[in-house]
């Protein structure tokens, strides 16, 4: 009588596969998943950001993953998922005087976040308000700004997780 011990190769060939695509997916996730928001660095136009995003990649090894327009934004989303470099077209800078460096949460409703957001701040004696009138080329209720001067130059933008957004057309 023969008595086998250990795990049969399926099994093992199974844990392999696994470990393999965990692994795959901590260090370069191409999933949209989980999306823990991500951080907005602004800079003055496209040839400034892309100047910004080689360094990074040459520098710091985070090479960009796509760049897409949306609205009246253009950003670069790079491979560490939560650092975007972007711009903003020129007339609404100069117009709504809007920072460009912001923190993007995800939420199941960007207006009431923003609203309670604004009503937290000015409970703590900080002036907000909601950023209306700014097309980024979405749906009603998909991305809502706020700014407050509780910020030292940045916005918080509440937008609906990843996978709600319509798909940007990407440029690279």
């Amino acid at each position: 009588m023969r008595i086998k011990l250990g795990i049969p190769w399926f099994l093992s060939a199974i844990f392999l596969i696994w470990a393999s695509v965990s692994t795959m997916m901590l260090l370069h996730n191409p999933l949209p998943f989980p999306d823990r928001g991500h951080r907005t660095f602004g800079v003055q136009d496209d040839r400034a950001r892309q100047v910004v995003v080689d360094i990074i990649a040459e520098v710091g090894g985070i090479k960009p993953r796509f760049t897409f327009d949306s609205g009246v934004t253009h950003q670069t989303l790079l491979w560490d998922g939560f650092t975007t470099i972007n711009y903003l077209d020129p007339p609404i800078n100069k117009t709504k005087g809007i920072p460009v460096n912001g923190l993007s949460l995800p939420v199941d409703d960007p207006l009431t976040s923003a609203k309670r957001t604004v009503d937290l701040l000015q409970q703590h004696s900080y002036k907000s308000n909601i950023v209306e009138d700014i097309d980024v080329g979405l749906p009603p209720n998909h991305l809502v700004l706020v700014q407050s001067d509780a910020f030292a130059g940045w916005v918080m933008v509440f937008r609906r997780p990843t996978i709600s957004m319509p798909y940007p057309k990407t440029r690279q």
